[in-house]
């Protein structure tokens, strides 16, 4: 049933502010009944009892109503995310799981992420925006600080991006796992599309626990086996032969000799094996031949 709203001129600060709370909790309502696409600034001013006019004179536009409203949702959720994390587990599926599961019990916070980028920042002022976007990436540090604490070996830049990666994949996932009353009841006739549809929290939590594991994979390597190196200098070959030299010889050379530089430079560019001739352009370039080099190291070649 929907609330009656009963005012008077609103002339003194207090009394502008319950003005404008009533307009949200309008606002709210109205979105508890159908999505906030479907919702104009009319419908707000009539359920809330004011011309359209009158309401413009407590928000500049319809989306900055939802904005307003997002922002409490937004703070709603960063708390009892934040709450939850410090109780609940620690490995990457427990703390998607909590997420997702958050996310999914907010289903006008769901809505109105979706339509935020391509909608509600539209129609409102640069100053309205920058005041939305600042108070909004704040919550992301936040929840995104949580995260970082919670998963044991994950990083403060990768848990701020697992929070930022869960309201993108809601702001695209929420509008296809709800979809138009006519693609549901396709759905109905028609099973073999049924496919196209999802469950929004298990697919919300399956991608981000795959991106938080991904995550934790990409900052703790396997560790390699140390390539063997030759202690000793090259010698040349008996009979005249081409002295050739592994890549990991002359990094190790450079690196005796104090040239840590260039052993980093022929680390990441040198191939796998070289000649004396290729060797000593190389070294060229750093003010070396191939002898000085290797009489830094003591031997002859």
């Amino acid at each position: 049933m929907a609330t009656t709203y009963e005012f008077q001129r609103a002339r003194r600060p207090e009394h502008k502010e319950e003005r404008r709370e009533a307009i949200l909790a309008a606002a709210r309502e109205l979105a508890g009944e159908r999505p906030v696409r479907e919702i104009s600034l009319g419908d707000i001013a009539r359920r809330v009892g004011l011309a359209k006019s009158n309401l413009l004179r407590y928000f500049e536009s319809r989306e900055d109503v939802f904005l307003r409203l997002l922002l409490r949702e937004w703070e709603s959720w960063r708390v009892s995310l934040t709450t939850r994390l410090r109780s609940g587990g620690a490995t990457a599926d427990d703390v998607a799981t909590t997420i997702a599961r958050t996310i999914a019990e907010r289903p006008l916070f769901c809505d109105l992420i979706s339509e935020m980028s391509a909608v509600l920042e539209r129609n409102v002022s640069v100053a309205a925006v920058q005041a939305f976007k600042s108070q909004s990436l704040d919550k992301v540090d936040d929840l995104g600080a949580v995260v970082t604490e919670r998963v044991p070996g994950l990083c403060g830049p990768h848990g701020r991006e697992t929070i930022a990666a869960a309201l993108i994949i809601t702001a695209g996932l929420w509008p296809i796992a709800n979809p138009a009353p006519h693609v549901t009841a396709m759905y109905a006739e028609d099973p073999a599309l049924t496919r196209a549809h999802l469950d929004f929290e298990d697919r919300l939590r399956q991608l981000l626990s795959a991106l938080i594991t991904g995550f934790l994979n990409t900052q703790t390597p396997k560790p390699r086996k140390p390539a063997a190196v030759r202690s000793d200098p090259p010698k040349a070959p008996q009979g005249g032969g081409v002295m050739t030299f592994s890549r990991q010889e002359i990094v190790e050379m450079l690196r005796r000799a104090g040239m840590e530089d260039a052993a980093a430079a022929a680390l990441g560019t040198l191939p796998d094996q070289m000649d004396g001739k290729a060797v000593e352009k190389f070294c060229a370039a750093y003010g070396l031949t191939l002898e000085s080099l290797v009489d830094r190291m003591g031997g002859s070649p």
